[in-house]
């Protein structure tokens, strides 16, 4: 089969309750737009979600379930309630202890490791350009990636060749894995002011 696709187009959601189909509205707005401009989408272009809520989203059910009381004992602002949970809970979770073995924080890298490793292989070659789309905790979730690939103190991540979590990249791949070949990244309400803020030294991950 003759693999035609020259670009990839990614997206990445953001923090609370979220459906495995939650970019499909925004992968169909962008079909529609770019037939507008004769572009043959469906052979030149692949689309791929990164979909890393299962990671956090059954743990969080399971905390929920446990937090319903009877009728007459009923928590109150429940819907509010359910929100924090299942938003907040998530940015926590995935700074927690992020060097421990298979961590959220590293269980999260490696599902974006599979959908790109999905999106080269529907792409011509590895040096196809890539464009990212992230929401919300996504900007930090794909920050985080990249920062981490571009490190040269790899120890205890998913580059490191010594942990029990590394991605054993092929060489064909590497800089497609590392993103090297991203040439836009388009974020949404980006949350990582919140968190660095406070910091009198902010350091972003280097523009290839």
């Amino acid at each position: 089969m003759i693999k035609t696709k020259k670009l990839g187009i990614l997206t990445i959601h953001g923090m609370g309750e979220t459906e495995s189909t939650f970019s499909c509205e925004l992968e169909n707005l962008l079909k529609i737009r770019l037939k507008k401009f004769s572009v043959d989408v469906e052979k030149e272009i692949h689309f791929e979600s990164i979909y890393y809520q299962p990671v956090l989203q059954d743990n969080q059910y399971n905390i929920w379930n446990k937090m319903q009381c009877e009728p007459s004992e009923k928590l109150r602002w429940l819907q509010l309630r359910k929100f924090f949970l299942f938003a907040f809970s998530d940015a926590v979770s995935l700074e927690h202890k992020p060097k421990e073995e298979n961590s959220v924080y590293k269980q999260t890298q490696k599902i974006i490791v599979e959908s790109l490793r999905s999106t080269k292989n529907n792409l011509q070659n590895s040096q196809c350009p890539l464009i990212v789309i992230a929401q919300s905790l996504g900007c930090q979730v794909i920050s985080n990636y990249i920062w981490d690939s571009q490190k040269e103190d790899k120890d205890k991540t998913i580059w490191d060749e010594n942990s029990s979590d590394y991605i054993n990249p092929h060489d064909d791949e590497v800089d497609f894995l590392k993103l090297k070949t991203m040439k836009f990244l388009f974020t949404s309400g980006c949350n990582i002011p919140i968190f660095v803020a406070g910091f009198d030294s902010i350091q972003a991950f280097n523009y290839r």
